[in-house]
């Protein structure tokens, strides 16, 4: 339901992953649209307990990135909220300015050993520019300026399964993405 879906490093620090699953068969289908080419199923932490995490890093080309993530485990219900910042100037003569913010939100919970509910949001908004190519490059692409601005997406999710003392299970899947480039 997300199609190169390349803004998931803005928001999605790696010590928010908890696995990645790459899906190449029938059972891809289960896990969304786009599921006759395959899936990434990135699965990200749950917190066993009160968890508060900073990451800064700045680079070449003004890089910088930012994230802020805080999550807690009480009884049958964990959750975890973050907020992260990303811009870059790009390459110098060639555009690929970048300055995107984003929140993201999971709820993970319990109800009793038979129940799961899993829900979750992501917002994402800011500006990119595609980086001009260089020489060997035809005059009318070499001199194109391209920028999204602004970029926005939103990502939500509510999944719940349950299991019955008899061994049959049901799940439900909800999802909404809206994506504005």
């Amino acid at each position: 339901w997300q199609k190169e879906f390349e803004e998931t490093g803005y928001y999605l620090s790696a010590l928010d992953i908890e696995s990645v699953e790459i899906v190449r068969s029938g059972n891809a289908l289960v896990k969304g649209l786009s599921g006759l080419t395959g899936v990434i199923d990135i699965k990200t932490r749950i917190p066993e307990k009160e968890t508060l995490s900073v990451m800064a890093k700045y680079g070449e080309m003004n890089e910088y990135m930012s994230n802020v993530r805080y999550g807690n485990k009480n009884g049958k219900l964990a959750y975890t909220g973050s907020a992260s910042f990303f811009g870059t100037d790009g390459v110098a003569g060639r555009n690929g300015k970048e300055r995107i913010s984003g929140v993201y939100g999971n709820l993970d919970w319990n109800p009793d050993e038979r129940w799961h509910v899993n829900a979750g949001a992501h917002y994402l908004h800011g500006l990119r520019q595609l980086v001009n190519i260089s020489d060997p490059g035809a005059a009318n692409i070499k001199n194109r300026q391209e920028k999204f601005d602004p970029v926005r997406t939103l990502l939500s999710y509510v999944k719940t399964d349950y299991r019955s003392p008899g061994g049959s299970a049901t799940e439900l899947q909800v999802n909404l993405s809206h994506r504005d480039a």
